[in-house]
């Protein structure tokens, strides 16, 4: 068999980093796939996450739509796999979250639960994963990554990967499928589809002006730890807990208020009339990713298999992350010196 040419290898290179990044990211670095639950935890997932973030990505790109629809079109994601694949936002018997039984639920919906892992899939599973890959890929930023007969058969797949999913693993189309609201599948679908109707008729992103400095690369990573603190530790460990801690109402509220605060803050941080590029988008990431990892040693004490084992494979992500980030970091820093020297050499003297 003849081997793939090395031309034909950097085109595909992207999309292969996204398709493995975004379970690794959503589910690894989290704790929900730990270490002693490797290889084969990750490859039941990698067409639904990695063939979920690459539809995303090619969408929000081919179409020129602003960094928002990541996160918007990331929802969407979140309802599919959360709410259509494993049912978990309405089956109070969900293996792992059945300790929240009825808390929060109502007109067939865990809307406590709904309200933290779909916005949190959003995220971590979809919009992280695809700012990253395009990071260690700054020339493909703006371009597609794969041909529109590759994204069908990407879509195949994530469909393909979706039902074997629910009929393996929960037991849907089976006689042993959990009873859960055929009302609220619907109206999840619904959502769904008006998402995704909305990001194809939705318009291109409009130009930066850049007329205001961007702010400190301090200050965004600090946005993003913050971010992800309230989320992981306030709303999910402190607030919502083992469903005991607080009444739902309350919690859905103040979840409300941290989302909205973080989408405030970014939003601001990043408004089209300031400076940004690749080194405030790192910022951004860097200090929400290592936020994820830390709740991470939480869900992987729980997540079946050794608990010693997945605990001290959470501490061997955390020093691949690291590592990581701090490559990624150096290639940008790079990357912006060479930048002003190329500039400083053409600018008249």
């Amino acid at each position: 068999m003849a081997c793939m040419k090395p031309d034909a290898l950097r085109r595909f290179a992207p999309a292969a980093t996204l398709f493995l990044l975004a379970p690794l990211v959503g589910e690894v670095l989290f704790g929900a796939i730990p270490l002693s639950r490797l290889p084969f935890g990750l490859l039941g997932v990698i067409g639904l996450y990695g063939g979920g973030a690459l539809l995303v990505r090619e969408t929000v790109r081919r179409r020129r739509l602003a960094a928002v629809w990541l996160v918007l079109l990331g929802l969407a994601y979140g309802l599919i796999e959360e709410g259509l694949v494993v049912q978990s936002l309405f089956d109070q018997r969900y293996p792992g979250l059945d300790f929240l039984g009825y808390y929060g639920h109502w007109l067939g919906v865990s809307w406590v639960w709904l309200e933290f892992i779909v916005p949190y899939h959003a995220v971590f599973s979809i919009a992280i994963p695809i700012v990253v890959t395009e990071l260690l890929f700054p020339d493909r930023r703006d371009t597609p990554w794969v041909s529109s007969r590759a994204l069908l058969a990407v879509a195949l797949l994530f469909v393909a990967n979706g039902v074997l999913l629910a009929r393996f693993q929960i037991g849907l189309f089976t006689s042993h499928a959990p009873r859960t609201s055929l009302g609220a599948n619907v109206s999840t679908a619904l959502v769904v589809v008006a998402l995704i109707v909305a990001a194809l008729s939705a318009s291109p992103r409009r130009a930066r002006t850049a007329d205001e400095p961007a702010a400190t690369r301090r200050t965004i990573t600090l946005a993003g730890m913050l971010s992800g603190l309230a989320w992981f530790v306030g709303l999910r460990v402190l607030l919502i807990g083992d469903g005991k801690n607080a009444p739902a109402a309350v919690i859905l509220v103040a979840g409300a208020i941290i989302a909205a605060a973080a989408w405030w803050s970014v939003a601001r941080l990043s408004s089209p009339r300031r400076a940004w590029g690749d080194a405030q988008t790192f910022a951004l990431v860097s200090g929400a990713l290592p936020t994820s990892w830390l709740l991470g040693f939480v869900i992987a004490a729980v997540s079946g298999g050794n608990v010693v084992v997945n605990l001290v494979g959470q501490v061997l992500f955390g020093v691949v992350l690291f590592r990581g980030l701090s490559r990624l970091r150096a290639r940008i820093t790079r990357g912006e010196d060479h930048s002003i020297t190329s500039l400083a050499i053409a600018s008249p003297s």
